[in-house]
């Protein structure tokens, strides 16, 4: 009986930890984006953890149906980060096929995701 208990005290322990991970994972993501992405008007950014999806007010991305890789503009000197639908099938909003978000900097791309990559590997693992 102690055996039953312990490993059901393990089990919710376990799931509570990774909850608390993925939330802390998501709010880093949250903030790279909110503080150096470069979008005009208001910015927004939700996680649905159920369906691994991002919600950017506008823009619904799955993010295991993206390629997510960095783009830089060279006439224009921008720095961008492209969520690109696999094998060209729209998977944003369910029908558009890449969403770009500009940045301050290369690094900042790179952050975000790298970010993102750890955020959805997470969810991957705690399903």
């Amino acid at each position: 009986m102690n055996n039953i208990l312990l490993f059901a005290v393990l089990i919710i322990s376990n799931y509570s930890y990774s909850q608390n991970t993925l939330d802390n994972q998501f709010e880093k993501t949250r903030g790279i984006f909110m503080e150096h992405s470069l979008i005009h008007g208001d910015k927004e950014l939700f996680y649905n953890k159920s369906e691994n999806v991002l919600d950017f007010g506008h823009f619904i991305v799955p993010l295991n149906l993206v390629k997510i890789e960095y783009f830089f503009k060279q006439e224009e000197g921008q720095n961008f980060v492209y969520l690109r639908c696999f094998d060209k099938i729209p998977c944003i909003n369910d029908d558009i096929i890449e969403l770009g978000i500009l940045f301050k900097t290369k690094e900042n791309c790179y952050d975000f995701i790298n970010a993102l990559a750890e955020l959805n590997q997470m969810n991957l693992n705690h399903k």
